[in-house]
């Protein structure tokens, strides 16, 4: 239930990338089985556009750190304006390459389904407590337990009691990267900032302990990754097969380049990001350290935070502002 240490998630973000490549090179990007897992939660409008589904009861219970709660940082707003900048210089750019190597009526579906969340949505899960059944696997379904809203309430003051009492040290993150994943998410990776603050895997712990605590065994899926979604591929039709190799060979050049760090020169269409006389040109706010200043007990109303309702807000201690070999800092 605790957050991996910093040498586990490397290992586990390298994989990522790495199944995202062997999805690409197989001509099977977007992965199939993890687009189904993703069709879950979605459900086509009266317009027949792919959106996130709304929960008529029973939404996904969870803890998470909204970026909206921050404070300042040199060379941004804040966290949403990290979000912004990865979304204009790396994200953006992707999509836009990707979709132009598409039929035009791939192309015309695929950018329709793009989705971009809300200052308000973007946010770092770190406890789920119970998913909604219908984002469940037959298996994990059959485990499913419906959580009250007095179980919400006595869970709430569980928190406030044992795992985020008053003066809880706020866990800092450093921002490592970025990445394209299989089922054609865009998210922003983070790892512990170990030098200071308090630490996200006790946090994580603590949290799983009380959760079992009121709730029994957990609703929820595990989550190992430390990430904010930064946008979706929603939709994407079957392609015949050039067509199919001609975006697996976008996804390639991208997740690639991400893996090592870089973005991709634009007058280099190849995985070797640039040519041998250019300098690397790094993604926004790599060594970015982000403080966890607030968390929420909170539930989806639509998924993806599209609408959500909560429950408690913990505030957390933040340590004094410092510099640290030139990062930036800021708070969520």
């Amino acid at each position: 239930a605790a957050a991996p240490p910093t040498d586990e998630l490397l290992k586990l973000y390298k994989e990522l990338h790495a199944r995202t490549l062997a999805a690409a090179a197989a001509n099977a990007w977007p992965d199939p089985s993890a687009r189904t897992e993703l069709a879950r939660g979605l459900r086509r409008d009266k317009s027949g556009m792919l959106k996130p589904v709304r929960f008529a009861s029973d939404g996904p219970l969870q803890c998470a750190a909204f970026l909206q709660a921050a404070s300042g940082v040199v060379g941004f707003d804040d966290p949403i304006g990290l979000v912004a900048e990865a979304r204009r210089l790396v994200f953006e750019p992707f999509v836009q390459e990707l979709t132009r190597s598409l039929p035009p009526a791939a192309r015309a579906r695929v950018a329709a389904g793009v989705h971009w969340p809300s200052p308000s949505a973007l946010h770092l899960v770190v406890t789920v407590f119970s998913e909604h059944p219908s984002l469940l696997d037959e298996k994990q379904q059959r485990r499913w337990r419906q959580v009250s809203e007095a179980q919400v309430e006595r869970l709430g003051e569980r928190l406030s009691a044992e795992a985020l009492p008053p003066g809880t040290p706020a866990p800092m993150l450093l921002l490592h990267g970025y990445a394209i994943t299989p089922d054609g998410s865009m998210i922003a990776l983070f790892v512990p900032n170990n030098n200071s603050g308090g630490s996200i895997t006790a946090l994580r712990a603590r949290l799983f302990a009380s959760g079992v605590g009121v709730l029994g065994e957990l609703n929820s899926r595990p989550k190992k990754l430390l990430h904010v979604s930064c946008g979706r591929l929603l939709d994407w039709p079957e392609l015949e097969e050039a067509a199919a190799s001609h975006a697996a060979q976008v996804v390639v050049r991208w997740s690639s380049c991400l893996a090592r760090g870089e973005l991709p020169q634009e007058d280099h269409l190849s995985v070797d990001c640039r040519r041998p006389w250019q300098a690397p040109t790094p993604p926004p706010g790599l060594g970015s350290v982000v403080s966890i200043r607030e968390i929420s007990l909170v539930r989806d109303v639509q998924w993806m935070f599209g609408e959500a309702q909560v429950y408690r807000r913990f505030e957390l201690r933040t340590p004094r502002r410092h510099a640290s070999h030139g990062r930036h800092e800021t708070g969520v």
